[in-house]
């Protein structure tokens, strides 16, 4: 019986040994998406802010400032919160920027991935 369960076990041993390496594509495609991406978007008052995503942050640059912001809860789309109490919200190539009830409504002009 013994002899039996070695030369089941042999080969099932030898398939382990000879698993492929993990799928290099998608390895290189994670890694691509957590590639810093830029996108512009123009505002309701004609101002552009130009937005860089990389991972769990967003830098807003309003061409007079720039501000760092961490992902945060939401029911939809993905938000933004900066220390300074800058909220930014967007969801399909629109955004709300602003802090509270000043906000203002922004669409994407440029999508530009980082290289």
């Amino acid at each position: 019986m013994h002899k039996y369960l070695a030369l089941f076990l042999l080969p099932l041993s030898l398939i382990a040994c000879n698993a492929e390496p993990e799928d290099a594509d998608a390895e290189l495609a994670e890694l691509a998406a957590e590639q810093p991406r830029t996108e512009v978007y123009q505002c309701e008052d004609k101002s552009e802010i130009e937005v860089t995503y990389a991972g769990d942050t967003a830098v807003i640059n309003t061409g007079e400032q720039q501000y760092l912001m961490t992902l945060a809860v939401s029911a939809s789309g993905a938000r933004y919160v900066s220390d300074e109490g800058l909220e930014w919200h967007v969801k399909g190539g629109e955004g709300i920027y602003g802090v509270n009830d000043d906000t203002q409504i922004c669409s994407v002009i440029v999508d530009t991935p980082e290289s």
